[in-house]
């Protein structure tokens, strides 16, 4: 059985950027009424906790006192992501071009691989699948670049899901399969058993019926093993 690694926080007490960062990072902010519960969102391993509240407009109005373009991009990349998740495109577009302008200026590949990875969430949530692809593939250049394996993973498996949606299955299931060397070597073995799930859908569009089934079966147990209950119930559903 593989066992859970919990990540680290990050060490902030002798760094002042992310000090300044995490202290603003408690973000407090809603989008026309849309968040109704705490969401987590996690950025080169900085973690962000978003909490419902109306004061959107005040922290943005602070924000320019932070003479700190990293943070503001982080920040704005942030946004870019929440926005897009509930379908405020115009807003999220209106972020992205911050950071893009953030990338440029800051020149570094962690930057250009946030960015390019948004610009994949946003054009995914668009339904803009071609344009989700290309975005993913660049970001994954970058996060190889960078040799950030774990974002490395979510990105195989996010790149595999578009291919599923574009109806190449081969294609996802080779990407799934880079995700799941990753998370193997890390013990993410949430993110384990969803590989196991996305490769049992493609194996099944495939009519390899026999290799689906055997997909579905590693991410049920998986899920039965460490109590991920919706997991155990979409495996069995998939099956």
């Amino acid at each position: 059985m593989i066992k859970f690694v919990k990540r680290k926080p990050p060490d902030v007490k002798h760094n002042q950027r992310y000090f300044l960062f995490l202290l603003s990072g408690i973000i407090f902010l809603s989008v026309n009424s849309l968040f109704a519960q705490f969401e987590e969102d996690v950025l080169s391993e900085q973690q962000i906790i978003i909490a419902p509240t109306d004061s959107l407009k005040e922290y943005l109005s602070r924000l320019p006192e932070v003479d700190d373009r990293e943070v503001h991009f982080m920040i704005n990349n942030l946004f870019v992501r929440v926005s897009s998740r509930y379908q405020q495109f115009d807003t999220a577009a209106s972020y992205l071009d911050k950071v893009k302008k953030l990338a440029e200026q800051l020149d570094k590949p962690k930057f250009y691989a946030a960015y390019y990875n948004n610009r994949g969430i946003q054009a995914g949530n668009m339904g803009r699948l071609n344009e989700s692809y290309d975005y993913y593939i660049k970001a994954l250049h970058y996060f190889a670049e960078l040799d950030d394996k774990r974002n490395r993973a979510i990105l195989n498996n996010n790149i595999g899901r578009v291919s599923q949606e574009l109806g190449d299955h081969e294609s996802a299931i080779s990407y799934f399969e880079e995700a799941m060397a990753i998370n193997r070597i890390y013990g993410d073995i949430y993110d384990l058993g969803m590989n196991y799930g996305n490769i049992g859908i493609s194996y099944k569009e495939l009519e390899k019926y026999d290799k689906a089934l055997e997909a579905f079966n590693a991410a049920y147990l998986i899920a039965k093993e460490n109590d991920f209950r919706m997991e155990m119930a979409r495996a069995l559903l998939n099956s």
